[in-house]
């Protein structure tokens, strides 16, 4: 959600049924059930692909260098505002004095385009109830994998939106202020739920991606 005045724990949301057609079209081609289930299986196959990329933070210089992917050919290295530095400087917990910051497995942040798919699918009436919590909970037991806190998802998640979003388009001022709510606002569930929840598991139903079966 990008604003916590929003209720952040319902997943089907019918009056944002416009809403996110436009989006996941645009977004990524996705115009009904079988192309939402072959961009999460390329998001997934993706994520679970390859070694872990690591991101460098240089506060002196205001950079941020690293590979979008870990198959990416070459690195990629972003100019910062001075907002941003101190963004990241409050996400990361790092010294005044501290020249630089490593940010480890940033690529797992691209595990909430696949919350937002399924939330889409499931808002449009592609996904099933059933499928829709298999795959969110699948997706977060990943995370709980990967991080061992909230705070590791959300350095993770500014640095690599930043580098994978370094050109600012649509919507992209609203992600980053969710962020920063989801980051530091008290109200927020990364402040409020424990990271180690326990997450229920669910049969899958028929038609999930392979990626997700089993």
């Amino acid at each position: 959600r990008t604003a916590l005045a929003e209720p952040w724990d319902e997943i089907e949301r019918p009056q944002l049924r416009r809403r996110y057609r436009r989006a996941l079209e645009s977004e990524w081609g996705v115009v009904d059930r079988a192309s939402l289930l072959a961009v999460v299986e390329q998001l997934w196959v993706e994520l679970h692909s390859g070694d872990d990329a690591d991101l460098h933070i240089d506060f002196a210089a205001a950079t941020l260098r690293g590979r979008p992917r870990p198959d990416s050919p070459r690195e990629r290295v972003v100019r910062l505002s001075a907002e941003q530095v101190a963004r990241l400087r409050a996400v990361t917990g790092a010294e005044d004095d501290a020249p630089t910051v490593v940010v480890a497995a940033h690529q797992w942040w691209r595990s909430a385009q696949i919350i937002r798919l399924a939330c889409g699918g499931a808002t449009l009436e592609w996904l099933s109830r059933v499928e829709t919590q298999s795959l969110l909970r699948r997706t977060a037991a990943d995370l709980q994998r990967r991080y061992a806190s909230w705070q590791q998802l959300a350095e993770a998640f500014h640095a690599g939106y930043l580098l994978t979003y370094s050109q600012r388009g649509p919507g992209w001022e609203r992600t980053w202020t969710a962020l920063g709510l989801l980051a530091f606002e008290p109200a927020s569930p990364w402040q409020r739920l424990p990271w180690d929840m326990p997450l229920e598991r669910v049969p899958y139903e028929g038609g999930l991606p392979r990626a997700l079966q089993g």
